[in-house]
C-alpha cells in the first residue's frame, strides 16, 4: 500500500490509525505513506502507527504529523519484530498512561529527525520514548537529527534507546 500525503483521522476506543500485521513478500515495502501524512486518533488505546508481527512494516518520509488523544495510546507503536521507518516526525499524545514513541519485544522505530511531544492529562505519568523487551527480544528506538523532545524518556528490560541529537536539538524530561 502506498499513499502520497492527506489526512487519516479515526475517532472511537481501540481505533488505530494505521495498522501493519503480516510478514513481508519479496519486494514488499510494507505501508507507504509517503510525505506529508497527518494521522489523528481520539480514543482510548487508540494508536496513530502500530506495526505488528514478523517485519510488517510503515515507512514515511518527512512530514509525518501524529496526535493520539486518550488515555494508554502510542503515537508510534511497533511489536514483535514490527518496523517503523520514518523521516522527520511531529509525534503528540494526549492522556495518562501514553507514550509519543514506543517498542516493544524486538520491535523497531528509526527516526531521521523531528519533534516528539508527550503530554500528560491523565492520572497515570506517560513518557515521551518506552524501549522494552527480553534479553533474546528487544525492542529498539533509533533517532537521529534535529529533535524537541517534551517527557521522559525509559528504557526498560533490556530494550535500548539510541538518540543522536544534531545541534539546537531541545530535551526536556529525564
Amino acid at each position: 500500500v502506498k499513499l502520497t500525503g492527506g489526512q487519516i483521522t479515526t475517532t472511537g476506543d481501540r481505533a488505530i490509525g494505521v495498522y501493519a500485521e503480516h510478514q513481508l513478500a519479496d519486494g514488499d515495502t510494507g505501508i507507504d505513506l509517503g510525505n506529508n501524512m497527518a494521522v489523528f486518533t481520539n480514543g482510548d488505546a487508540a494508536h496513530g502507527l502500530w506495526a505488528e508481527g514478523n517485519l510488517s512494516s510503515i515507512l514515511a518520509g518527512n512530514g509525518l504529523l501524529v496526535k493520539t488523544t486518550g488515555d494508554q495510546t502510542f503515537g508510534l507503536a511497533a511489536n514483535n519484530a514490527g518496523i517503523l521507518r520514518l523521516g522527520t516526525v511531529d509525534v503528540t499524545t494526549e492522556g495518562g498512561s501514553s507514550s509519543a514513541v514506543a517498542a516493544f519485544d524486538g520491535g523497531l522505530i528509526q527516526m531521521s529527525g523531528g519533534r516528539l511531544v508527550s503530554r500528560v492529562s491523565g492520572t497515570q505519568p506517560g513518557t515521551v520514548i518506552q524501549a522494552s523487551g527480553t534479553s533474546a527480544n528487544l525492542g529498539r528506538v533509533e533517532a537521529e537529527g534535529q529533535f524537541s523532545i517534551f517527557g521522559d524518556v525509559v528504557a526498560n528490560d533490556y530494550g535500548p534507546v539510541s538518540l543522536k541529537l544534531d545541534d539546537g536539538s531541545f530535551f526536556q524530561g529525564s
